[in-house]
């Protein structure tokens, strides 16, 4: 929970949910909630979750054929655990600009009128426009550094 507290001073979940409540807010069709501060930055990674699962078991197959393993059963534990790791290698340079884009939404404080980054079309564009488009890859290695051993352990165990 990254919230402005002073030393000494417990911060609850609870607390932190009333606070994005009340400050968020949230417009429905028909009525205003107070929820939808919950789901900011959502939308990056929910339009783009499909396409990099695509190419994550793309990438695992590639690697698959790479080693030269005719079938799935000839795999050893080995194998499909660094078939696993250049798949997370592969997603990271697709989901780094996700991410990052859905961190830059979050963690904005001011509402949507006032807010720097109006949805994440506007936050691409200005992140490539201030950064140039090395900017979407800030944090790569770290992504990297997640994302390999991640699919290791999920393709090697599977």
């Amino acid at each position: 929970m990254q919230t402005n507290k002073t030393e000494g001073t417990k911060v609850t979940i609870l607390q932190v949910m009333k606070k994005t409540v009340k400050h968020e807010g949230v417009r429905t069709f028909v009525l205003t909630l107070k929820i939808l501060g919950f789901y900011k930055g959502f939308c990056p990674p929910l339009a783009t979750g499909p396409m990099i699962n695509a190419v994550v078991f793309m990438a695992f197959e590639f690697g698959r054929r790479y080693t030269g393993v005719a079938q799935i059963d000839d795999f050893t534990v080995t194998q499909m655990a660094a078939c696993g790791a250049f798949a997370g290698a592969v997603e990271s340079f697709l989901s780094t600009p996700v991410d990052l884009v859905k961190c830059r939404l979050q963690v904005q404080r001011q509402s949507k009128s006032l807010a720097y980054y109006k949805g994440p079309i506007d936050c691409l564009r200005k992140v490539v426009h201030e950064e140039g488009l090395q900017g979407l890859y800030r944090g790569q290695v770290t992504m990297l550094m997640r994302e390999m051993p991640l699919f290791a352990t999920q393709f090697g165990t599977y």
